[in-house]
């Protein structure tokens, strides 16, 4: 039987005729709600949990929501108050993009200027 190991994150957006999902409490740190949710619905046909149940109570039960360091609110306010003119001048600019000679075309540019 042919079989691959991956981990949740890859697999996200992806679903697998049979799921085997280790829960240990050896791992605490990986014992999230979503990360077992999201590997319970990669199964198609059958999902098995193998491990210790208290580990899958500890992560069924966390309500842990990890801050995400991704600058996005640093980065929306440097747009909408830049410190630099040419900043100023890039966040104003925009792209334009014309269906007809966008559509069907190969070269990656085709269709595609730089307004301001």
């Amino acid at each position: 039987v042919l079989c691959y190991a991956t981990s949740i994150h890859k697999s996200q957006g992806s679903e697998y005729p049979a799921v085997v999902i280790p829960l240990s409490t050896q791992h605490y740190m990986m014992l999230k709600r979503n990360l077992v949710y999201t590997g319970i619905t990669r199964g198609k046909r059958l999902v098995v949990l193998v491990g210790q149940k208290r580990a899958l109570a500890i992560a069924v039960k966390g309500q842990q929501v990890e801050r995400r360091w991704s600058k996005l609110q640093e980065r929306l306010r440097e747009l909408s108050h830049p410190r630099n003119p040419a900043r100023m001048e890039e966040s104003r600019s925009s792209v334009a993009v014309e269906p007809a000679k966008f559509a069907g075309k190969v070269g990656a540019h085709d269709g595609v200027r730089k307004t301001s």
